[in-house]
């Protein structure tokens, strides 16, 4: 995927980019944090993605999904973030493709279509405390009779109070397994988040779980997989964030005079506008690399996850911060939206890892 969007890629970013302006936006995010949604999702929006068949772009064709790729999926990511828009787009898209892999369960079978047409909502529930760690520890599946028992605690599910069904990581017998649970069996405690995304918490006691409920018992590649996955789909929501922030600043400099002339004539601001420039446009070589090799081109997914994580923890944190110093006493205001983008940066700097737990994953990958 280069810097020049395909005529397919084009029309997938020009549709999302109506349905997200038409129906999400920093207003909607306003009125989600101002009710205190228990579910922080727009639902509005998440019904028109799914009219529009862009819930499934990298779902199986013959299931229902458009049978694309992530890549396509981040160009929706990358509006999404660039409206702030809370809709679960990157979560449900990395847990209905577990479950779509796994045609051996009747269950994964018969959820698959809905997943991929979006009318169930799947989330992966992986984090358990307040660091991201690769493998699960305190969630357990243990053998029960014919079936298993889940217990423990996930401390961050994304969107976990709206969706349907829980994509559980679990430690089992030395390895790790996944587990699929319907919302309704779980102890589900919705998180206020400063995002005023969706987000909650899941508890197991001694869950009775199917053998046909557990989709592998040898899942650490598989998750793994699924993690980087997921940590470059939030990525490309970090980098529409980041972008939007960057061209509402430019923006206001060219606005706003002091000494007769517009502030972005000042060298020393014309500076930094030109820093957060370079660092965007690497953030976005990497992001769209990471996609690409994601969908089958050369590289190690791994090494570019972990590149492109450590890479916009910096720059969306940067580039917010730099927004609102540019546009100085207003810009810390409920008025303006800025606000907005620079909690969103703060919450996604800490998901999936921050930039120092990937820079040392990158580091050990290349051997050091």
């Amino acid at each position: 995927m280069g810097f020049v969007l395909s005529e397919e890629e084009l029309s997938i970013q020009a549709t999302a980019r109506r349905v997200v302006d038409a129906h999400g936006g920093p207003a909607v995010l306003r009125r989600l944090r101002d009710e205190r949604d228990p579910l922080g999702i727009a639902g509005e929006l998440w019904g028109a993605l799914r009219a529009l068949g862009l819930v499934g772009l990298a779902l199986p064709e013959a299931e229902g999904g458009a049978g694309l790729g992530l890549k396509e999926v981040g160009l929706v990511a990358e509006e999404l973030g660039r409206t702030l828009s809370p809709a679960p787009l990157g979560a449900h898209t990395v847990a209905a493709r577990l479950v779509a892999r796994r045609a051996g369960s009747s269950l994964a079978r018969e959820l698959t279509p809905s997943l991929c047409d979006g009318s169930r909502l799947a989330t992966l529930a992986h984090e358990e405390g307040v660091r991201h760690e690769a493998r699960p520890r305190a969630v357990t599946l243990s053998r029960r009779g014919s079936g298993y028992a889940l217990d423990g605690d996930k401390s961050f599910v994304p969107f976990g109070g709206a969706a349907d069904w829980l994509v559980v990581s679990a430690a089992h017998e030395g390895g790790a397994a996944l587990v699929l649970v319907e919302l309704a069996r779980a102890e589900i405690m919705s998180l206020c988040t400063i995002d005023s995304h969706g987000a909650a918490r899941a508890r197991f006691r001694g869950l009775e779980v199917a053998a046909d409920a557990v989709l592998t018992t040898d899942a650490e590649a598989e998750l793994g997989r699924a993690l980087d996955e997921a940590t470059l789909l939030l990525t490309a929501e970090m980098l529409g964030g980041a972008w939007e922030a960057f061209r509402r600043t430019v923006e206001y400099l060219k606005q706003r005079r002091q000494f007769g002339v517009p502030i972005g004539s000042f060298q020393a601001l014309k500076h930094r506008a030109a820093s957060m420039y370079c660092d965007l446009e690497l953030s976005r070589a990497v992001v769209r690399e990471g996609l690409s090799v994601a969908d089958g081109a050369q590289g190690s997914l791994a090494e570019l996850a972990s590149a492109a994580k450590a890479r916009l923890s910096d720059t969306y944190v940067h580039v917010t911060n730099e927004a609102v110093q540019l546009h100085g006493g207003v810009g810390v205001t409920d008025e303006l939206d800025l606000g907005f983008f620079m909690k969103r940066a703060r919450v996604t700097e800490q998901l999936m890892g921050d930039a120092a737990f990937h820079r040392d994953r990158y580091a050990r990958l290349l051997g050091y």
